[in-house]
């Protein structure tokens, strides 16, 4: 079988740095791996404002025709979709708009890709711009790190963790006591506890499929979820019971049908207990492809740590975890990690 490897960007940067994109070359060929790529890998590389970096970093990532995964958020929906046709057939449109999905595909997997090779800076100064363009004030950007610190601590409360315990805040529980007793999400709750992912899956997607498309056609925010998720989907239907949407999380789907919204909660809540950065997002992305890949290689001994904490328990098999330690020789390294 073929290993499958995903690099996080410090990994890339230091094989660009390095000037050592022939010696990665060199290693796939002998070694046979296929070191794949996401378009959320590119779009942190488009982040870098540094023309020169920036340039360096998209010719490594692009200098062979790599395996491309699909955006995290695309497969996240998949299996979210999936399982509301199993559960919630009702919700489901009967002929879905199954174009709009095309075209989606055809950015993220190569439109993208030829805009970055072409003129990377071009293709940065037009990812800013749709930035702008969905956060027209700048106050969803300006407010990120505080938004992310204030859910740092909300989760450590709410979950009964403590800070730098990754792995403990992994697969909590939560009772309804931490709530407002008048809260949409104790509807349909029960009186026991619940796991945490099923909690803050709820109202991650109720807020993703309900509340910002309403809101969008006001304040023109980014809706990817309903982007991808909304083709088949029926709006009205989905959103006419809270109570129904809670019991599809608390209670009916199993962790092992939506791996991907499992991760994505218990990523989120293990790096709660550490250090938050402008990179948390992004490395949120990663580890929800980790279902995907063989093995997973970082600069980033917190993520790592997150990750591997994430693999011990998931409800699916998830990528082995490496660690590189050496910016100058990060090939040589990477060729000790597939032995």
């Amino acid at each position: 079988m073929i290993l499958r490897v995903l690099m996080d960007n410090n990994v890339w940067a230091w094989i660009a740095d390095a000037d050592a994109s022939a010696e990665l070359l060199a290693l796939e060929d002998a070694s046979g791996v296929d070191i794949v790529t996401s378009p959320g890998v590119l779009m942190e590389m488009l982040a870098t404002p540094n023309p020169d970096a920036l340039g360096r970093l998209v010719a490594t990532l692009c200098a062979r025709q790599r395996t491309r995964l699909r955006t995290e958020v695309r497969l996240e929906c998949e299996e979210v979709v999936d399982a509301f046709r199993s559960l919630r057939p009702e919700w489901m449109l009967k002929r879905p708009r199954v174009d709009r999905v095309h075209t989606l595909d055809r950015f993220w997997g190569e439109r993208l890709w030829i805009e970055a090779r072409r003129d990377p800076v071009a293709a940065r100064r037009r990812h800013l711009a749709a930035m702008r363009m969905s956060d027209p004030t700048g106050e969803l950007v300006q407010d990120l790190l505080s938004h992310e610190r204030d859910q740092r601590k909300a989760l450590l409360e709410a979950l009964g963790g403590a800070a730098n315990d990754a792995e403990g805040m992994v697969d909590k529980t939560i009772v309804p006591a931490v709530l407002d007793p008048h809260s949409p999400s104790q509807l349909g709750w029960g009186s026991g506890p619940l796991s945490a992912w099923r909690v803050f899956s709820a109202l991650y997607w109720w807020e993703a499929l309900v509340r910002t498309p309403i809101r969008s056609q006001r304040t023109g925010q980014d809706t990817t979820e309903w982007d991808w998720a909304g083709p088949y989907l029926n709006g009205r239907a989905l959103a006419e019971s809270r109570q129904r949407f809670n019991e599809f999380w608390y209670h009916e789907v199993s962790q092992a049908e939506v791996p991907r919204a499992w991760i994505r909660v218990n990523a989120r809540s293990a790096q709660s207990a550490m250090k938050i950065t402008s990179g948390n997002p992004w490395d949120e992305s990663l580890c929800v492809h980790l279902v995907d890949v063989d093995l997973f290689v970082t600069g980033d001994a917190r993520l790592a740590r997150v990750a591997e904490a994430l693999r011990l328990k998931a409800p699916v098999e998830l990528a082995e975890v490496r660690v590189l330690t050496t910016p100058d020789a990060p090939v040589q390294e990477l060729a000790e990690c597939l032995i």
